[in-house]
């Protein structure tokens, strides 16, 4: 497969953004401007030391502001960081890839994951602190459980609409249970990869390609229950061809 048609796709950095941002407000007003620049200051502590280290004092010295100044616009580190996490999904859903040309499900689905994957990658700092965030604010956890389950519902509608599962097996409790898992899987895979960088994952953090094809692969497996044309694979190829024979 040429993966290179996929080569321009679209990711982003939340800090760059923010920084270019803060840099673009000139003719805001103060309050706009002040606020932008505290967001990026906190997507840069976020990335610089984590949350769990960062504090008030080190995001007001990042741009050289009033400790009181910071309290006027957020009540705490958490709140600031909570601001920065949702303007970062809120970018994440904007600029995602829409009205897809791929011919098919599975390169659809593939193109998918090479923008989440990258975005993923481009963003693990501030992703990292997410996760700590969620131990400071449970509520973190819900609004995560609630966009898992809209993205559920989105593929569960789109497998129906490709008669790939009847309206019964759309209103079967199992049917968003077998979703849920592959999102779940993938999403572990990312934090493991990318957010916590296991040592045992390490390698893969430097191929997006072949993390992207693995995640497609295994998804279209799971959720359409066969393998896609193998001349469509690069990376795992051989794989799919010898596990699709054992069984």
């Amino acid at each position: 497969m040429n993966m290179e048609k996929y080569s321009n796709i679209k990711t982003f950095s939340l800090t760059d953004f923010l920084v270019e941002h803060s840099q673009n407000v000139k003719g805001k007003r103060k309050r706009y401007r002040t606020r932008a620049k505290i967001l990026m200051a906190t997507a840069l502590e976020m990335e610089r030391v984590g949350f769990e280290n960062m504090t008030v004092d080190g995001i007001v010295e990042t741009v050289d502001m009033a400790r009181g100044t910071f309290y006027l616009y957020f009540e705490n580190r958490a709140e600031a960081a909570k601001a920065v996490i949702r303007r970062y999904e809120a970018l994440r859903r904007r600029i995602r890839p829409r009205n897809s040309t791929a011919p098919s499900i599975y390169e659809k689905i593939l193109e998918y994951n090479l923008y989440y994957i990258g975005v993923y990658a481009r963003n693990a700092g501030l992703l990292a602190g997410r996760e700590m965030l969620m131990r400071e604010a449970p509520e973190q956890n819900l609004r995560r459980d609630q966009m898992d389950d809209r993205w559920a519902r989105v593929v569960m509608r789109d497998l129906y609409t490709r008669n790939c599962i009847t309206k019964e097996d759309l209103e079967n409790p199992a049917t968003k249970l077998m979703v849920r898992t592959a999102i779940s899987m993938a999403d572990d895979l990312l934090r493991e990869t990318f957010v916590y960088k296991s040592p045992s994952m390490a390698e893969f953090a430097k191929d997006e390609k072949l993390v992207a094809e693995v995640v497609s692969l295994a998804w279209y497996r799971i959720l359409y229950g066969k393998t896609p044309d193998l001349k469509l694979l690069d990376k795992t190829r051989s794989f799919a061809e010898n596990t699709s024979k054992a069984g």
